[in-house]
């Protein structure tokens, strides 16, 4: 059993004027026991800060089976609710307003792109449906060796994991040849079943603000001052760019599920709308067979930290 880490957090209001609390942010290691109000965010390949704030969205989100497979089991509600809101998405385009083609960087897809027919924002929605669904014991981002990087994948784009717990700097992932590989990088997720609204019992019970949970997260996410990214060495240029909100979402939390795990505190299985996540991503084209290094480093939250994850790409397995 890890050691529990104490952290403190400021109790917010049951209303979603989440401006109403101060942030407050603290390194976590071990076992997260928020009491009784916190946030989880991820932060990179391999390393996560956790600041805690109000209660104003954890994680949260719904998980919609249509066929196996990560990256075609899902389905988004795109209920944009405001013109600020359905622009973001519509344009792709970062916090900054920056529109630049990133055409400097031939392994990653631009960020106006839709690799496989979604942008990156609707990607970003469902890595965070796919890490939500996953049970504590087999999460990859509660795991420091890589060995279940695998877990829930299939199909054209594999998830690459961050972490809850704090800095994971070395993993090792094995995924197929000729898969896109979709890496989070500081970010964070507002909504039901989360505490932000719709968490009866252990946050706040009442109606869920999408705008509000929209400016929330991304408050949150200005918080990231440095970003830095390279595949075998070679640096990403302008990662920045890659900033991106989610449509609103749902998904699925399991028995054992992470959510109940991070917080300390019994959540109910079953499904949860809405949800938003705001932060950076990168969607890497498929690499060639061998072994790769993506390397990160982070500021974000008042914390900074570097990671490595390590990957083996190998031949698709057929059935």
């Amino acid at each position: 059993m890890k050691a529990k880490t104490n952290v403190k957090a400021e109790v917010c209001p049951t209303t979603n004027d989440t401006s109403a609390c101060s942030k407050k942010t603290a390194a976590m290691t071990g076992r997260l026991l928020i009491e009784p109000l916190g946030r989880v965010f991820i932060v990179g390949a391999a390393l996560v800060v956790l600041p805690l704030m109000c209660f104003a969205g954890v994680l949260s989100g719904r998980w919609l089976p249509e066929s196996a497979g990560a990256a075609n089991s899902l389905t988004l509600r795109s209920n944009l609710s405001s013109s600020y809101a359905s622009r973001i998405f519509d344009e792709a385009v970062n916090q900054d307003g920056n529109k630049e083609d990133d055409k400097g960087n031939p392994d990653v897809f631009p960020a106006r792109s839709k690799p496989y027919g979604l942008s990156y924002g609707e990607w970003s929605a469902r890595w965070w449906q796919w890490i939500l669904s996953i049970p504590t014991k087999m999460n990859p981002n509660l795991d420091p060796t890589g060995v279940h990087c695998g877990e829930g994948q299939s199909g054209q784009v594999w998830f690459l994991p961050g972490s809850f717990s704090g800095p994971e700097p070395t993993r090792t992932c094995t995924v197929p040849t000729e898969t896109s590989l979709f890496l989070p990088l500081p970010n964070a997720v507002y909504g039901a079943g989360v505490g932000d609204c719709k968490s009866p019992g252990w946050g706040n019970k009442g109606p869920c603000d999408v705008p509000g949970l929209r400016a929330a997260a991304a408050a949150q996410v200005d918080t990231a001052t440095e970003i830095e990214v390279s595949l075998d060495g070679i640096p990403v240029l302008s990662p920045k760019n890659y900033r991106f909100q989610s449509p609103e979402f749902s998904y699925t939390l399991t028995s054992g599920n992470v959510v109940a795990f991070l917080f300390g505190f019994p959540v109910p299985a079953g499904t949860y709308a809405p949800a938003v996540s705001d932060g950076y991503w990168l969607m890497f084209k498929p690499l060639t067979p061998g072994r790769h290094t993506i390397h990160s480093r982070v500021g974000y939250g008042g914390f900074s930290g570097e990671a490595d994850l390590h990957l083996i790409v190998q031949p698709r397995k057929h059935d």
